[in-house]
Parts: structure tokens; C-alpha cells; sequence
């Protein structure tokens, strides 16, 4: 499936007032899927939260790291996602929340993969997010392959311009997240595509690239998800955006 990487920052703003609540709000994070996944993940390496907040990385073999990836959306996707909310709640941010995580670690494997699962269940109309979680954990070979972050893309560093741009005229003039979703919005039709700089233009040449076709999976039974559980995502949910 073709990933529109423009329309990612859009997707979160849509998704702010639930994560301000899991920013600031300790309790609001508890019976989410993807925070019960990421504390059994600890758990299974024998780390407390306290004991992981301390570390300075995390081994590629470790499944705290493999199941931080975000499937099809690769290391891109997962780049993009984090500018975005750098720019909303920037490392400064003043909240214990996390705590004793920093915000970059609550970003990397809570938050980041919390959304991920979000934008997969739209785009393969899933309503179980453990059934999200399993196509972002099996397709995150594929999106590190077909999706990497490059310093030479373009592409990426203009949406990063973009967004920055934006929600920086937010902070500075009062807006509200839903005129900087407009805002970028017309940025996004305003912009030219700018072209890679790696290619010689006088003789242009579409470049290969492989793709996946994803499917959605069989609905389950969420493996030791509550309907407390299930019920807090729901509700989560259907709060809408300021």
C-alpha cells in the first residue's frame, strides 16, 4: 500500500487531545494496549520502569525495541511522527507523567507506537488495537526496508519544515491545533514537490521501489486485554479534536 507521508502530521493533530491526556496524565494511559504491551515487554527482560529509564540504549534483539517499531511506516514514518510531537511537547514540557521515563523514551516506545497502531487500524479498518499491534509488529521488517529514513529525502524534510512551521505560527499567535491542522493542510497545496537533488533531472527516470500488500488480519481475542481495557480504548476514542 502507498504510504501518504504528507497526511502523517495532519493524522496526529487529529489524535491531540488524547495524547495531551497521556502526556500530563499518568491514569490515563492505564488499560491502554499499547502500555500494558510495552510493561510486559519490561518485564519479560526484567527491567522495572525505573531500572529501564536508566539505560542509554536498547539492544536490536531486545523485544522492547522490535515491538517500538511501527510496521509499514518504517523509520520514516516513526521520524515523522516524532518531530510532530517534539513540536507540540517539546522536551521541556513540564509534567511527571512519564516520569521516571524520560520524554524521548515515553515518545520512542510508548507514545510513538500507541499512535502507529491508531493510523494502521484506520487504514485497514481494524477495530481491535491488538489486532493493529500484530500487523505493526509483523510488517516492521518490510517498513524498515521500504521505508527508511534517508538524509538525503526530500520528501521528509519538508514535512518536517512544514509541520515545524506551523505549529511553531500555533504557539506564537494562540491558535487553536484544529486551525493548525488547516493551516497545514494548505500549506501541503501550496508547496511544490521539491525534486531529489540525486537525480539528474534533465533525464528523469522513475525509481523502483518494492511495495507490500497488507491485509487485515482475523479478528481475536485480545491475549490478556481486558474488556476494562478494550472499554478505556473505546472511550478514548471518540474524544474529538479542540
Amino acid at each position: 500500500m502507498r504510504i501518504n507521508f504528507e497526511e502523517i502530521p495532519n493524522r496526529v493533530l487529529k489524535l491531540y487531545n488524547e495524547l495531551q491526556r497521556i502526556v500530563f496524565d499518568k491514569a490515563a494511559r492505564n488499560g491502554l494496549f499499547l502500555w500494558n504491551s510495552f510493561k510486559a515487554d519490561l518485564e519479560f527482560e526484567g527491567y522495572t520502569i525505573a531500572q529501564f529509564s536508566r539505560l542509554h540504549s536498547v539492544p536490536m534483539t531486545s523485544p522492547i525495541w522490535r515491538n517500538s517499531r511501527i510496521g509499514y511506516y518504517g523509520p520514516k514514518g516513526t521520524a515523522i511522527i516524532m518531530h510532530t510531537l517534539i513540536q507540540l511537547f517539546p522536551f521541556t514540557t513540564l509534567t511527571d507523567a512519564f516520569q521516571p521515563l524520560s520524554l524521548r523514551q515515553y515518545f520512542t516506545y510508548f507514545v510513538i507506537p500507541h499512535i502507529a497502531c491508531r493510523l494502521i487500524a484506520e487504514d485497514l479498518s481494524i477495530s481491535a488495537t491488538m489486532n493493529a499491534y500484530k500487523v505493526m509488529v509483523e510488517s516492521s521488517n518490510v517498513g524498515e526496508l521500504i521505508n527508511s529514513e534517508r538524509d538525503d529525502d526530500n520528501e521528509l524534510d519538508l514535512i518536517k519544515h512544514r509541520t515545524m512551521l506551523v505549529l511553531r505560527q500555533r504557539a506564537l499567535g494562540g491558535r487553536t491545533i484544529h486551525d493548525a491542522a488547516k493551516a497545514l493542510v494548505s500549506l501541503q497545496v501550496k508547496t511544490p514537490d521539491v525534486p531529489d537533488a540525486s537525480v539528474d533531472q534533465s533525464n528523469p527516470r522513475p525509481r523502483a521501489k518494492p511495495h507490500v500488500i497488507l491485509y487485515p488480519p482475523k479478528r481475536v481475542a485480545a491475549c490478556g486485554a481486558s474488556d476494562h481495557e478494550e472499554a478505556s480504548e473505546n472511550q478514548v476514542c471518540s474524544n474529538t479534536v479542540n
